[in-house]
Order: C-alpha cells, then structure tokens, then sequence
C-alpha cells in the first residue's frame, strides 16, 4: 500500500467514517448466493466519507496479460493512501467489465475494513474455461519382492515340489522313497526333506526331473 509522508489527519478522518458506515446490502445474486453489489458499497460509504473531507478515486490499467484497479483514498488536507489489485484480463469485453467492477469492489471493501460477503460473482471473469478434472489414480501397491534364489524353499513349496517330482518321476527308475537321494545327486549334497533346497536348487532339481522324465 501506497501512502502520502503523513497520513495523520486521513487516519483520524477515515475513523470516523467507519464508525458511521451501515450495514452493507446484499443486493446481488449469483449462482453462488447473494452478495453486495459496487453500488451497494459506494451508496453505503458515500455519505460517510463525504462528511469527513474524504473522496475515493478508482482508476483501472492493464498490465501486461492482467487487468488492475488503483483505489485511492484522498483526504481534504492533502493525504492519501492506494492500493492495488489484479486479475487475469479476459479477452471478452463483458468479462473484462466483470472484473474491473469485481476488483473495484473488493479493494474498496478491504481498504474501508467493511464486511466482505461470501460471494464468487467474479468467479466467470477470474477464471478462465475450467476443464473437467479426473481423479488421481490410486497409487497402486508396490510389487512384492520376489523371494531370493538363496532362501530355502520352505514346507509348502517343499510339498508342492514333492508332488512335482512324483508326478513327473513315475515311471522312470526313480523311487517315491528315493527322490531325496535324486535331489542329492542332482545338487551335490545331502537334505533331509525338500524343503531345505534353496529356491534356485529347486530349479535345477525341477529341471532334472522334467528331463528324466521325457527320456523314460
């Protein structure tokens, strides 16, 4: 905010204009509620303001790709006070109207301290084509670590490759009871049950039961 070397005799003056301001009509309708209009504001301070030797001046500009309203508040001694606000500029005419009186508006709320209203009456002219959002994706839950060839397999896996290898050494001159020492000659090592293989000496075992058993 922009303001004279001394704003003493303004500040006392702008007090008490305050303290006689009424209450603000909401005499305006959008599709978001009611709201007070401009003329609503300026016909609730104008008398106000008058009788304390002060005067409102609101000059709208462009600056680049937005559109700004300079509110200056004067007093009869020589003092001011301004303040700037902005918005995109539109390209349509009206809603660049809408806006300059949306922002005439606003600022002279804020710099007057009165009550704002709820209001989004210049909402179509902020804003520009709003596209239909989709919902965020569920971020999907990581994939589970595959088990390392190092880990043994297991009872459940131990079982499962139990049935594998009778299934596919039936027929062949490997035993039910002798596929632990099958498992042995294959890996080059003993294991009381299957479920002490490694996941990778499950493999090679698995291999080698299939390969015996297209050759039988």
């Amino acid at each position: 905010m922009n303001h004279s070397e001394t704003v003493g005799k303004l500040a006392e003056a702008l007090s008490k204009a305050q303290g006689v301001f009424g209450h603000v009509e909401k005499d305006g309708k959008s599709h978001h509620g009611k709201y007070a209009t401009l003329a609503a504001v300026l016909e609730t301070v104008r008398g106000g303001l008058a009788d304390n030797g002060l005067s409102i001046v609101q000059a709208p500009g462009t600056e680049g790709n937005t559109v700004t309203v300079t509110t200056r508040i004067m007093h009869s001694s020589g003092e001011w006070l301004e303040t700037t606000v902005s918005a995109p500029a539109a390209t349509d005419i009206q809603k660049l109207g809408s806006s300059i009186s949306y922002l005439r508006r606003y600022s002279l709320m804020a710099v007057l301290s009165l009550a704002a209203d709820d209001d989004d009456d210049g909402n179509a002219a902020m804003k520009g084509p709003q596209k239909a959002q989709r919902p965020a994706p569920r971020p999907s839950a990581p994939p589970a670590p595959a088990p390392a060839d190092s880990e043994p397999l297991g009872k459940e896996a131990g079982a499962r490759l139990h049935a594998q290898l009778g299934a596919m050494l039936k027929g062949t001159d490997v035993e039910p009871l002798t596929h632990v020492d099958f498992v042995a000659q294959v890996i080059g090592r003993e294991v009381a049950g299957l479920s002490e293989l490694t996941r990778a000496e499950s493999k090679i075992v698995y291999s080698a039961a299939k390969q015996k058993s297209e050759a039988a």
